[in-house]
């Protein structure tokens, strides 16, 4: 029922902006999202949701085509959704997830990747490398941080205790279909 409101959400042109051309002001697109935000707040008040803690975090590139609502099927916050340029996590990052992991606890933690990602684009090629090179590292060094990150003693416990599992999914953009890896 919610993937069927979001999907009817989307064809909504005046809910979302794709009637926008490149034309359109920073202030235009900041009023925008004030309508917007005006909007999806009085939804939020007629229908309350109920306080609960996600069972699930998951890690995504911070592009806008992998919408948690339409991986995920969901819209009522079930998930820890942290999103960064590649998918990659720093000591922040792995901070935030052990502190869910340890007063919130959270079952499941997913890395993903994508297909078409423009931050691997650039690691793919000399000249945007050259123009990029925090996101050329930061790709360099995603899998040695997960690793990090398993090897930080409360999630390695947690994993050893059967508390926590840690997977790797590979998701197809265009119909944002999770791959997991095993």
């Amino acid at each position: 029922m919610i993937s069927f409101g979001i999907l009817l959400q989307a064809f909504q042109r005046s809910y979302n902006l794709s009637h926008v051309t490149v034309e359109i002001s920073p202030e235009e697109v900041y009023k925008e999202i004030q309508l917007f935000n005006k909007f999806s707040s009085y939804v939020k008040d007629v229908l309350p949701s109920y306080e609960h803690h996600p069972l699930v975090i998951i890690i995504l590139c911070m592009d806008s085509r992998i919408s948690t609502e339409e991986l995920l099927g969901d819209s009522r916050d079930f998930y820890y959704v942290i999103r960064t340029a590649g998918s990659v996590i720093r000591e922040k990052e792995m901070e935030m997830i052990e502190l869910a992991l340890v007063e919130k606890s959270v079952k499941l933690v997913i890395f993903t990747e994508h297909s078409d990602c423009a931050a691997r684009k650039v690691v793919n090629n000399a000249e945007k490398r050259n123009l990029y090179p925090s996101i050329s590292r930061a790709l360099a060094d995603r899998e040695r941080e997960i690793v990090k990150f398993l090897e930080r003693p409360v999630v390695f416990q947690k994993i050893k205790n059967g508390q926590l599992l840690v997977k790797h999914a590979m998701i197809d953009t265009k119909s944002v279909r999770m791959f997991f890896e095993d």
